[in-house]
C-alpha cells in the first residue's frame, strides 16, 4: 500500500468514524456531559490508530468480472 493509499483510506474510514461520533453523540443528547465526551475520545483514539490499523490489517478487495454481451439463443 503507497502513502497516498494509505491516506485517502484513513480520510473516507475516519469520515466514517465522525458521522458515526456525531450520531451518537447527537442520540446521547440528554446524557451527560462525561459520556458525551467519552464518545468523542473515543472516536478521536480511533482516527488516531485508523492508519495503523490500516497498514497492519489484511487487505480486502473485490474483483468484478466483466459480463459477456448476451448471445440469441437460435
Amino acid at each position: 500500500m503507497t502513502w497516498m493509499e494509505l491516506l485517502a483510506q484513513s480520510a473516507w474510514r475516519g469520515s466514517i468514524v465522525l458521522l458515526a461520533a456525531f450520531a451518537a453523540a447527537a442520540g446521547l443528547r440528554r446524557a451527560s456531559a462525561a459520556v458525551r465526551h467519552f464518545v468523542w475520545t473515543v472516536a478521536l483514539a480511533g482516527m488516531v490508530v485508523l492508519p495503523a490499523v490500516l497498514f497492519v490489517a489484511p487487505k480486502w478487495t473485490w474483483h468484478v468480472e466483466k459480463a459477456e454481451p448476451a448471445r440469441p439463443r437460435w
